[in-house]
């Protein structure tokens, strides 16, 4: 799910300024909010730690 939502940032479905929130990106790609909470927590970790 870290991928899908990134590509999808870089692809340009979730522009700069669009308020995500897990249930949006939830039912954007079909999936429970687990998987986008853990994909959201590895991204928090990525930027937090460069």
């Amino acid at each position: 799910m870290f991928f899908v939502i990134k590509n999808a940032i870089i692809e340009g479905i979730f522009l700069p300024g669009d308020r995500l929130t897990e249930d949006d990106i939830a039912q954007q790609f079909n999936c429970s909010r687990t998987p986008v909470r853990e994909a959201l927590r590895n991204w928090n970790r990525k930027i937090c730690y460069r």
